[in-house]
């Protein structure tokens, strides 16, 4: 979150070796709270073109949420 917040905004679409961009991993935070929070700063940032993200289980971020 505090790279978000110092200007790194180019790594919100960036992909983990599972094909996971950020908003998938805040989608399955356990903590709603956190992971509300966590998702309306990608948003922000970015990340609203990646809503339909498909990572190697097929699955968009709206998947896991």
């Amino acid at each position: 979150m505090s790279l978000l917040q110092n200007g790194a905004a180019e790594s919100v679409n960036l992909a983990d070796k599972d094909g996971k961009i950020p908003l998938h991993l805040a989608a399955i935070s356990r903590y709603e709270w956190r992971g509300r929070r966590i998702v309306g700063l990608l948003l922000k940032n970015g990340a609203a073109k990646s809503v339909n993200f498909v990572d190697m289980d097929c699955k968009t971020p709206l998947h896991l949420a």
